[in-house]
C-alpha cells in the first residue's frame, strides 16, 4: 500500500469509528434519587468491586443519600441520551415521583439540570482516570452555588477512592 493511501486509512478510521458511535442509541436509563435530595449528584463508572447498573430493559442508577453512586458499568455511551432518562424521586415503599428535566422547564421549579459526563485523573499526575456523569436536582434560581459544590463534590469523593492495584 503506497505512504499517501496508507496516510488516508488512517485518517478515515477515526471518522468511521466515531460515526459507528454517533449511530448507537444509548440504552434508556432511570435514576431513582431519594425523596427530598437536592444538591449534585455524581455517578462513577467501571469501579471495581460496585455493582451493575445494567438491567433487562436498560440501566438503573439508585443514588445514595449524599448524592454519589459508583457502578461497575462503563458510561452510557450512544445517541440520543437525554431522551432516554428518566429521573425520580424514590420514596419509602418505592414510591416514585418524577422530576421534571428540560431545557424549557422554568428555573424557579424543582428539576433536574446540568446534566453532563467528565473525567479526571484518580490521583494527580496519574495516567489511571475516574470517568463520571453529574447533574443537580433542586431549583437553578435557588443555587447559585450549584456549580462549586458539584465539583467539590466530585473531588472529595475521587480523592478517596483507592488506587488500582
Amino acid at each position: 500500500m503506497s505512504p499517501s493511501r496508507k496516510r488516508l486509512h488512517l485518517c478515515l478510521l477515526p471518522a468511521l469509528l466515531g460515526l459507528l458511535a454517533c449511530g448507537t442509541r444509548a440504552a434508556p436509563e432511570v435514576h431513582l434519587i431519594p425523596q427530598g435530595y437536592r444538591g449534585p449528584v455524581v455517578i462513577f463508572f467501571n469501579v471495581p468491586g460496585a455493582r451493575s447498573a445494567l438491567q433487562e430493559d436498560g440501566r438503573e442508577y439508585r443514588i445514595g443519600e449524599d448524592g454519589t453512586l459508583a457502578v461497575s458499568s462503563p458510561p452510557n455511551y450512544g445517541g440520543g441520551r437525554l431522551d432516554n432518562f428518566r429521573f425520580f424521586y424514590e420514596g419509602p415503599g418505592g414510591t416514585r415521583e418524577r422530576l421534571a428535566y428540560a431545557a424549557s422547564t422554568p428555573h424557579n421549579q424543582l428539576q433536574v439540570f446540568a446534566v453532563h459526563q467528565g473525567e479526571m485523573p484518580l490521583r494527580p499526575g496519574s495516567r489511571e482516570e475516574v470517568r463520571f456523569e453529574m447533574y443537580v436536582v433542586g431549583v437553578p434560581d435557588e443555587m447559585p452555588d450549584w456549580s462549586d459544590r458539584l465539583h467539590a463534590l466530585v473531588e472529595r469523593k475521587v480523592a478517596a477512592m483507592p488506587l488500582p492495584r
